[in-house]
């Protein structure tokens, strides 16, 4: 799916008031005839990987499972993973005239983001909602302070671009 736009994300019960007079603050895409999410995902995030490469780009996966070997696992296990996940990359071009390139992966989507595509991340203590592309996803965390910290660090430096970022945590 590629997402390209403006899709209004109208579901945050909590959200900065001067925001909303600020131009293009909760856009998300512009998909036509599709304000309602097509992608629904919960579950709880119980490793965090993050992989960060100043020649490649960096990628922020949330993941259901604590990464295991597969030699522990089924043939079955392994072809068809009950793991739940979502991804975020950015992947930096080949050239500086080109820009940076964005990919939202989940174990039930694929999305390639446009250029103008936002993503809304609020995190709280409890969980984090994710909004892109009309699509939605609720993670409950179940990580410590010092990898919440290193997410929020990730989010502000490499995707302050394309993530507007709530953060609610104590």
């Amino acid at each position: 799916m590629v997402c390209e736009g403006l899709v209004l994300a109208p579901t945050f019960s909590s959200v900065d008031k001067d925001a909303l007079r600020k131009p293009n603050r909760f856009i998300l895409s512009n998909v036509r005839g599709h304000a309602e999410t097509t992608t629904t995902m919960n579950f709880i995030c119980k490793e965090l990987i993050i992989t960060d490469d100043a020649n490649f780009g960096c990628t922020i996966t949330f993941t259901d499972s604590i990464e295991s070997d597969n030699t522990e696992k089924s043939i079955s296990e392994i072809i068809n993973p009950n793991e739940r996940f979502f991804t975020i990359q950015r992947s930096y071009p080949e050239d500086y005239d080109e820009i940076d390139f964005y990919h939202i992966e989940t174990s039930e989507s694929d999305t390639e983001l446009g250029y103008k595509d936002q993503i809304i991340f609020y995190l709280n203590n409890k969980s984090i909602k994710i909004q892109w592309c009309s699509d939605e996803i609720e993670i409950g965390v179940d990580l410590d302070k010092k990898e919440i910290a290193r997410l929020k660090r990730k989010i502000k430096s490499r995707f302050s671009e394309r993530i507007i970022f709530f953060d609610e945590t104590i």
